[in-house]
């Protein structure tokens, strides 16, 4: 038997900060959000606060330009 906890966090910005080969120069901002989801054991009929996996996806949107 496992735990699952999930956490949503809504409020974020970005900023691409550079890039390499066919980036290079890339430049852009917007806005982000994440989920992050935690399975934990369970120990005596309680979750025992040890992530056996986490697993974290982002998701963002804004405007973006290269050279």
């Amino acid at each position: 038997t496992t735990c699952i906890e999930t956490q949503t966090n809504t409020a974020g910005h970005f900023t691409i900060a550079g890039g390499t080969g066919a980036y290079k120069g890339i430049t852009g901002s917007g806005r982000a959000t994440g989920r992050s989801t935690f399975i934990e054991q369970v120990v005596h009929g309680r979750c025992a606060n040890a992530f056996t996996a986490v697993q974290a996806i982002a998701t963002a949107s804004g405007p973006i330009s290269l050279p």
